[in-house]
């Protein structure tokens, strides 16, 4: 047992009044007069000696109530070692996930291996860890504080797609340590299937950073169930998704005054083409009433003369000093307004190509599939949280307070001193 106030001990001081009292009160000598003394001797052994007796219980009762009301306020605890742990180390999934993987942590005890994820699981060797994002390493950080040790280390691939929000703030020591577990490999990730080719499209992870490129599948490849196409040798080939795309048809009205527009706007085609891999194709009228007839899914009108004709996505030139945006939209669902006649200066300040490839709403499924192969990740400084010093800190021992059990005592002895006070006047 501990005391929190140890100070106070010098309250048991107080435990010299009642003996005091006790002590002066057996001096104090009452004279009874009385008619015979015959029945004096007789009466003596009985009533004195219970007397006596009531005052040493009185005695010891009230000795007793100023102890335990001094340990009261000296705030007494119980201490008792705690059943937690010095270090635990917690594992992101996917570096559990494998044999080969594992090898690397095998002199660390299984019993003391956590999972990163919510409500952190303890790691079992029959487990099975299949592809699971990456968990959002920062939420997590916030809910160590329900792991019951006094150090944390934290295995992870430090993803930068998993760090999010805020830096935290915990009073949790955790130690993050980066592990390099991805290879720096070029990886093909999904195949476009166009008119005459087939592209297979590359995530490339070179000094950090995440690009892709594209390489011609040879015509011998090896198409399976219609969806997937295999890429490399035969014996060490990978699967990947085949997303086959027709050519988009983008019809543009123009006239000799418009030539470098169409200029300018032919590039931006050829730059959205590269980015979304969609084979983008233009044709070039000078007149409305060739409009009929035509296959294409999205008409653009470099000259200022409404087409009238909605039945596709149509840009037409309406310039308009004041717009903020270089296409604006109408009242008219498939209508949209050049506010600009372009040029470089205007396609760059305005941002012309990416407003045009929102106009278009193209969906880019090869962006979606890209998120799972970035495996762009962060130094240990940039992911680490930061620790505050708090005053309810886990301790090795565990500290149970008294006060609770000492007031129960208290009224215990204060009943009982009442009862042998009352005994004592009778």
């Amino acid at each position: 047992m501990t005391l929190l106030q140890p100070s106070y001990l010098w309250g048991l001081s107080s435990l010299l009044v009642p003996i005091a009292i006790h002590l002066w009160s057996r001096n104090k000598v009452r004279v009874i007069k009385v008619g015979s003394t015959q029945f004096i001797a007789q009466t003596k052994s009985n009533k004195s000696t219970t007397i006596q007796l009531n005052e040493l219980w009185l005695l010891v009762l009230r000795c007793l109530m100023l102890t335990v009301l001094v340990f009261i306020i000296a705030k007494p605890f119980w201490t008792t070692k705690s059943d937690q742990k010095q270090v635990v180390y917690v594992f992101e999934p996917s570096l559990l996930a494998t044999a080969t993987a594992r090898e690397k942590f095998k002199d660390i005890p299984q019993e003391d291996r956590l999972l990163l994820a919510s409500g952190f699981p303890e790691w079992r060797e029959d487990l099975e860890i299949n592809h699971i994002a990456p968990p959002n390493y920062w939420q997590l950080a916030q809910e160590t504080t329900t792991i019951a040790a006094d150090s944390i280390v934290i295995f992870t691939n430090a993803f930068a797609k998993a760090i999010k929000g805020k830096r935290p703030t915990i009073n949790s020591k955790i130690n993050w340590i980066v592990v390099d577990s991805y290879p720096q490999e070029d990886t093909p990730i999904v195949a476009v299937q166009r008119v005459d080719s087939t592209a297979v499209i590359y995530a490339q992870m070179k000094e950090g950073n995440l690009s892709f490129y594209d390489k011609m599948q040879p015509s011998q490849s090896r198409i399976s169930q219609g969806d997937s196409i295999s890429v490399g040798p035969v014996d060490n080939d990978k699967v990947v998704p085949l997303i086959i795309k027709e050519p988009i048809q983008v019809t543009i009205l123009s006239d000799q005054s418009t030539i470098a527009e169409l200029y300018y706007l032919e590039a931006a085609f050829r730059a959205i083409s590269k980015y979304t891999y969609r084979d983008i194709r233009t044709q070039k009228i000078s007149k409305l009433d060739t409009l009929e007839n035509r296959d294409m899914d999205y008409l653009i009108s470099l000259i200022e003369a409404p087409t009238q004709y909605y039945i596709v996505p149509t840009l037409e030139l309406s310039p308009d000093p004041i717009a903020r945006k270089l296409i604006a939209p109408t009242s008219i669902a498939l209508k949209h307004t050049l506010t600009r006649r372009l040029s470089p200066k205007i396609i760059e300040e305005k941002d012309f190509v990416p407003q045009l490839l929102d106009w278009m709403q193209l969906d880019i499924p090869i962006k979606k599939i890209a998120v799972d192969y970035d495996y762009r990740t962060v130094p240990e400084e940039t992911i680490q949280t930061n620790y505050i010093n708090a005053g309810n800190q886990r301790n090795k021992v565990v500290q149970s307070s008294l006060s609770s059990v000492l007031w129960v005592i208290l009224i215990l002895l204060l009943f009982m001193e009442r009862l042998v006070a009352s005994a004592r006047k009778q």
